[in-house]
């Protein structure tokens, strides 16, 4: 749901604990896919969409190699810019 360069919020079926570990797999685009080990930060077993019965998590990269998060933060920045910048001409 939304990713940053040191964590991300996630939608997963199962409601994960605290401090539980996990690997997680990130689709990159142009890329190889991301191989990162992280720990739930925090987590709701209730979802806030209607239509979504999944839990939510926040979760903390604890491993990733300096050029997959160098990737992530230039990619996470473009997004943005990007953003803004139909953001701008839409007004």
């Amino acid at each position: 749901k939304n990713i940053g360069a040191s964590g991300a919020f996630i939608f997963c079926q199962a409601h994960l604990q605290p401090k539980e570990k996990l690997k997680v797999f990130v689709m990159a685009p142009n890329r190889h896919s991301l191989n990162i080990s992280a720990e739930v930060v925090w987590s709701n077993p209730h979802s806030s969409e209607k239509d979504n019965p999944s839990c939510g998590a926040g979760i903390r990269f604890t491993r990733v190699s300096p050029g997959d998060r160098q990737f992530l933060r230039d990619f996470i920045a473009e997004y943005y810019e990007r953003k803004v910048k139909r953001l701008a001409e839409a007004k």
